[in-house]
């Protein structure tokens, strides 16, 4: 404000440097101030960054140099490493979600900007547990943003719900290689596993009915009595009969016979097992049955370290 207290009209002027933060819409204007009156001016400050600025503003009396007076003009940037987007209108960080039904979830997105050159990690903390928010925990790129999904559901009818979630914050810097890409916890990661199993199973190996059969035969063979056809022949008071000898001779030799293709049946099972342990005990272990199972999880969080200290805002 500059107040002309005299008795006569007065002239002033005001003399101020251009610069680029501020401005002053009447520099340099002839301004005719009647007795006793006051006006008011305004100085507009635009900070390009987080720092001090200094500027002078010279009032200017030309009929009087005596009254020439200087203006120290100082202003201060500051700049937020994370700001909220997209909230209720005239506020910073303000976010109504209004009427929601009982039982049913509501959601609303706002956004998370980060102003610096560096990468931000954050993690939310919720008070109330109507609320939920999604991601709790993430990083956010340079000079970029990252939405952020709030949502409420309550189970009984309530008047209001209000909470004031947090958010911690800090600039950090990849470790362990380049990094490319964004990451948050609703990220999921897609693996595959396997479950290999150390021996592979033999298979079992079943007789044939043929065998089975044959090995039957060869049993009752074993405990039944065999038929003398000389002594038959002196039960009855005779000689053998030659028909009959010749039927008990065909009948001998099928049954050799039968026991002998038991046996290599036998000889066969044998070898099959020792051919496929063999197999198994030559065959690799990264060439053996292998059970691929399908894994969803979060994704993990890139290695990082802390670029700056901590802080927490609302």
């Amino acid at each position: 404000k500059v107040c002309n207290a005299s008795e006569l009209p007065a002239s002033i002027r005001f003399n101020f440097a251009t610069s680029s933060v501020f401005s002053f819409p009447s520099r340099n204007e002839e301004i005719l101030l009647q007795p006793h009156s006051t006006e008011q001016y305004s100085v507009f400050f635009t900070p390009k960054a987080g720092q001090r600025y200094e500027a002078k503003l010279n009032l200017i009396v030309p009929e009087n140099r005596f009254e020439d007076t200087s203006i120290s003009v100082v202003g201060e940037g500051y700049a937020d490493i994370l700001t909220f987007g997209d909230v209720d209108e005239s506020t910073e960080n303000a976010l109504s979600l209004g009427d929601c039904d009982v039982g049913a979830k509501k959601t609303r997105t706002f956004l998370l900007q980060n102003h610096t050159d560096d990468v931000v990690r954050f993690q939310w903390r919720v008070p109330a547990a109507e609320f939920g928010v999604s991601p709790m925990v993430g990083h956010v790129q340079p000079r970029a943003k990252k939405d952020v999904v709030v949502s409420f559901h309550c189970k009984d009818p309530v008047d209001e719900v209000a909470a004031s979630f947090a958010v911690a914050y800090k600039n950090i810097r990849y470790t362990g290689g380049r990094r490319k890409g964004d990451w948050d916890d609703r990220m999921m990661a897609v693996h595959w596993t396997s479950d290999e199993r150390d021996k592979a199973e033999t298979p079992e190996v079943l007789n044939s009915p043929a065998t089975v059969a044959a090995t039957e035969d060869l049993d009752d063979d074993s405990t039944r009595k065999k038929k003398d056809p000389k002594k038959d022949a002196k039960k009855k008071g005779g000689k053998p009969d030659k028909e009959e000898e010749e039927r008990l001779q065909r009948e001998r030799e099928k049954q050799d016979e039968e026991r002998r293709k038991a046996e290599q049946e036998r000889e066969k099972e044998e070898e099959q097992r020792r051919q496929e342990d063999e197999r198994v005990r030559l065959t690799p272990p990264n060439r053996r049955r292998k059970t691929l199972r399908k894994v969803i999880e979060t994704e993990k969080e890139p290695v990082h370290e802390d670029e700056g200290p901590a802080a927490e805002k609302e």
